[in-house]
């Protein structure tokens, strides 16, 4: 390896840099030995991307605090445990790698370091890590002076809260703590914090059963809220801050009620509150105009606000597995409408100016109590749907009550 390793070096060391190694890459190796490491900071000084990742590492040399000017640490799918000391003498490090390996900070941990040393708050330049696929219990205080980072990954650890101190990281714009046994948020900092690059925030598959209000102001250019299946029992009125939110998706939770201020989230393009409990929604719901997927299937709806039809914008909407009792009123005026989904609901019938919707590729109607259906659209096949709604691709009205009595509705 080592003449193959000079060769290379030597070719890219002649333009005064190397951008990239990855000539450890995926090769089943146990160890680095120390001398390897050695032998390429003096061939390539300037190394500024180094790939340990899809090996079964279980520790890196303290050797790898010889690269001064690497930028870019890769680790990801290895067997580490912890990392050595010298990692706090890469002052360049901007991007470290560490998912799917086998660092844990459990009280219960017998390793004699640290799996995260203090010595980390030396790599002042660092702005992003990546930490998901471990067995982390708690967030390494140690990250908490690196003021620089941008992006933090933690899903899919065993994270149980969330300190106030993360909070002070104002440099933030992505958080990914999904797939953790998060129970509690603390957010205790003063009213002037603001993250003010904060773009998205996924707390989804957790064990959560509410949301600080106070966090909403602090993280006000929030494009992406993900906070699906957790037991969130209520959404704060505050996350009217968020008015750049462009995606929310609280799927899958125990929400009965939605505050009046939703209707603030007027960038909104695409909502998720299926699968919850809500039984109505506030009539600001229709403030949210830029909506384009509305996702309500699987809740306890009874009716729509009277304004529905002012979300113009919306191509997809999908009410199935509700209390309907009869054809939401409005949504003929959804002129952009692509695909409705009223299935499981107790809708009688189906108004003759649903053929207003001249976009409609898709509806399904089936397990209604439906009495009288248009004759337009029954004497039609699928393949040629009447005129009036050319575009219908696929229509789904089984389950039709008296289906032989099909009544012409002027």
């Amino acid at each position: 390896m080592g003449g193959s390793l000079s060769r290379k070096f030597d070719e890219a060391h002649r333009n005064g840099e190397l951008l990239l190694c990855d000539e450890f890459a995926a090769k089943n190796l146990n160890f680095i030995p120390p001398e390897i490491l050695q032998e390429m900071i003096k061939l390539a000084p300037h190394l500024k991307k180094l790939e340990l990742c899809h090996n079964k590492l279980t520790r890196i040399p303290k050797e790898i605090g010889l690269f001064m000017a690497l930028e870019k640490l890769e680790l990801a799918s290895n067997c580490i445990k912890s990392l050595p000391a010298e990692i706090g003498q890469l002052k360049s490090l901007k991007m470290i790698d560490l998912k799917g390996n086998n660092i844990s900070n459990s009280p219960d941990s017998r390793e004699s370091v640290p799996a995260i040393p203090s010595d980390i708050q030396g790599c002042t330049s660092l702005q992003m890590i990546e930490f998901s696929g471990n067995q982390l219990q708690s967030l390494p205080k140690e990250i908490f002076t690196l003021t620089s980072l941008v992006r933090l990954d933690f899903c899919e650890n065993e994270i149980v809260s969330l300190p106030s101190e993360l909070w002070t990281l104002t440099s933030l714009e992505y958080l990914n703590f999904s797939r953790n046994h998060l129970n509690n948020i603390q957010f205790s900092s003063p009213g002037s914090l603001q993250l003010k690059g904060m773009t998205l925030l996924d707390l989804s598959q957790n064990l959560l059963t509410s949301i600080p209000k106070s966090l909403f102001p602090a993280i006000r250019t929030l494009k992406v809220l993900d906070i699906k299946n957790n037991y969130i029992t209520q959404i704060p009125a505050e996350i009217g801050e968020l008015n750049l939110l462009d995606i929310f998706d609280a799927s899958s939770n125990r929400l009965v009620t939605l505050p009046n201020t939703i209707g603030n989230l007027t960038q909104l393009s695409i909502l998720n509150l299926s699968n919850n409990k809500i039984t109505s929604l506030p009539e600001e719901f229709s403030k949210m105009i830029s909506l384009q997927q509305v996702f309500l299937e699987r809740n306890r709806i009874t009716q729509l606000p009277k304004n529905i039809g002012h979300l113009v914008k919306v191509e997809m909407l999908d009410l199935s597995h509700n209390e309907l009792k009869s054809f939401p009123s409005g949504i003929q005026s959804m002129k952009l409408l692509k695909e409705l989904y009223l299935h499981s609901n107790d809708i009688p019938f189906i108004p003759s100016d649903i053929t207003q919707l001249k976009e409609l590729k898709q509806i399904v109607i089936r397990n209604n109590p439906l009495r009288n259906v248009p004759r337009k659209i029954t004497e039609t096949k699928v393949s040629v749907i009447f005129d009036c709604l050319s575009k219908v691709q696929s229509m789904d009205i089984e389950d039709m009550q008296n289906e032989g009595k099909k009544e012409e509705i002027a």
